[in-house]
């Protein structure tokens, strides 16, 4: 007869050393014996509990639990700040290929869709004779099924159809925009939880990890880019849940991490810029990740299986598996002569100096972070001494995001059209901001950090109130009243360099003109008004109720341990 119960070990097997706990840092003792009357066979015996093991074990799950409340207190009251501000239509080139792309899955089961019939038609005719849209796979299948319900709330959706001025191919249509216009709300907020708990893994307390996520919710252009459907907030979220499995990362830790940065390259291709420098991260010994063949192949497998599924992608789209679509553009609109060979090869453009870029994406008026995310200067200012701490975690995140920053800078659409802030810097910036965390250790940072993240969040309440569509036709009918030779190269130069026509400026005057583009105004007098304001206090009062909840629990814990000792 078979037992069940006995597992089968060496007769002379040492001790065993290996469950890890759920902090995944502290190790319990396994002990393996012989089984009284089997031969060969062992069974796992657990050791004898100590009070010092015991009270180890308990504060081990204190502090998870601790974390847990604060995550999802993080993600619930950012998820309510979000939809308070959503607006509820879905307005775009970008988002519109998108849309159509993801609305053709599971009505026509094809990647196809009509073309928009604009002068810079993104995307091309493949060997079938239909058009497809140049982006990648990811965010239309994920958009696919929100699509589908949206279509099916008919009889729910009948008032806001109504009121829908946006442009939709049918009735139904318009339901389906209403719904995925909030998409990147849980997105977002998501990612902000995330944050929240890398940096509880790097060590830092609860309040730190709270404050530097809700920093970047809404103290940062993550608030404004919330409201659009662009890709780059999934992209970001994957990302950081990849470097959040790496951290301290098992095999099978590596193996999720490696699955997420994989999502993440099907979301954009740009995620490979960041995967050489994740392999710098610690494992669960403290060595970097690249020391370890078996951890490369965890982490960097995934991703060449997902590059293997772009080629596919491309090949039956353009018949071509290295034809992404894209065409090797200047920034005036025509093939840029500047693009090398690769660059056409590949279907991409970039240019030879990356000053334009650089500049643009740190320091200009319409697209400088250093204005659309205040709280990175504090975050650069504590790097140092982050890094002197956690030296492994600071040069991988650094390296990741100087080699974002340098290869943005070199593609001639680095400022990323029409919208609210350096688009493209976002899926990296919760990274950029994960040093934030260090300014709460100490009292005088602590205030210089605030100040930062209030300046961030007034700042971001044009991007996160009004139609940034809107904004940009603004920016266009200035500059077409005053130019002489008009072209793109010049609109883009006036929009994001000239305080006059930035988003700042424009969005601002709408502001205070009263143009506000919130769903619940939108469509007042349907039931979108008094469901977002109920759903908005409703996760509002219980993410604040776990935070609150966290803040008692460790000031009695506090209070406590003083008195033990003294």
């Amino acid at each position: 007869m078979i037992d069940y119960q006995a597992v089968a070990a060496p007769p002379r097997q040492p001790p065993v050393w290996a469950n890890i706990s759920a902090a995944g840092l502290e190790h319990t003792e396994l002990r393996v014996r012989p089984r009284a009357g089997t031969r060969g066979l062992a069974v796992v015996e657990e050791p004898p509990t100590t009070p010092a093991r015991a009270k180890r074990s308990a504060a081990d799950r204190a502090a998870v639990v601790s974390a847990g409340r604060a995550c999802w207190g993080v993600f619930l009251l950012s998820l309510a700040g979000l939809l308070l501000t959503a607006n509820g239509h879905h307005t775009g080139q970008d988002q519109e290929y998108n849309f159509r792309t993801a609305r053709a899955l599971p009505l026509e089961r094809s990647f196809a869709i009509e073309p928009l019939n604009a002068a810079n038609e993104a995307g091309m005719v493949g060997p079938d004779g239909r058009f497809y849209a140049h982006y990648a796979p990811g965010l239309p299948l994920l958009m696919a099924p929100v699509i589908l319900v949206g279509r099916g709330l008919d009889g729910v959706t009948e008032g806001i159809r109504s009121r829908y001025i946006w442009d939709a191919r049918d009735e139904a249509d318009k339901a389906s925009r209403f719904l995925v216009s909030y998409l990147n709300a849980p997105v977002t907020a998501a990612t902000a939880a995330l944050l929240a708990l890398l940096v509880l893994r790097l060590g830092y307390p609860t309040p730190a990890a709270v404050f530097t996520a809700l920093a970047y919710a809404f103290a940062t252009f993550a608030w404004g880019q919330a409201r659009v459907v662009f890709a780059d907030p999934l992209q970001g979220l994957l990302i950081l849940l990849g470097v959040v499995l790496l951290l301290g990362a098992s095999p099978s830790r590596a193996a999720l991490g490696g699955t997420a940065l994989a999502l993440a390259v099907l979301v954009k291709l740009t995620t490979l810029l960041v995967l050489p420098w994740v392999l710098l991260l610690p494992d669960a010994r403290g060595r970097p990740l690249w020391r370890t063949p078996l951890m490369v192949c965890l982490v960097l497998g995934p991703s060449l299986a997902a590059l293997a599924l772009h080629a596919l992608f491309n090949l039956f789209r353009f018949g071509n598996p290295f034809n992404t679509g894209y065409l090797a553009r200047g920034s005036g609109g025509g093939e840029s002569a500047d693009a090398g060979s690769a660059s056409r090869v590949l279907g991409v453009g970039f240019i030879r100096s990356p000053i334009t870029g650089l500049y643009g994406l740190l320091f200009s008026i319409g697209r400088g972070i250093v204005w659309y995310a205040p709280p990175i200067l504090a975050a650069a200012w504590a790097f140092q001494s982050f890094a002197r701490e956690r030296r492994q975690v600071a040069v991988a995140i650094g390296a990741a995001c100087l080699s974002w920053l340098l290869v943005h800078g070199f593609w001639v659409g680095w400022h990323g059209g029409w919208g609210w802030g350096p688009r493209y810097l976002l899926p990296v910036l919760p990274l950029a901001l994960v040093a934030l965390a260090h300014c709460w250790i100490d009292r005088r940072a602590r205030l210089a950090a605030l100040g930062m993240v209030l300046v961030g969040v007034l700042v971001q309440l044009p991007g996160a109130l009004v139609d940034f569509w809107l904004v940009g036709r603004d920016a266009r009918a200035i500059y077409l009243a005053r130019c002489v030779n008009c072209n793109d190269t010049s609109f883009f130069a006036f929009q994001f360099f000239l305080p006059e026509a930035s988003d700042f400026t424009l969005h601002t005057n709408r502001l205070l003109s009263g143009n506000l583009d919130l769903a619940w105004i939108t469509f007042a007098g349907t039931w979108v008004t008094p469901v977002t304001i109920g759903l908005v206090l409703f996760l509002a009062v219980t993410g604040w109720r776990l935070l609150l909840t966290n803040a008692i629990r460790a000031a009695m814990l506090a209070r406590a341990t003083k008195g033990a000792a003294s």
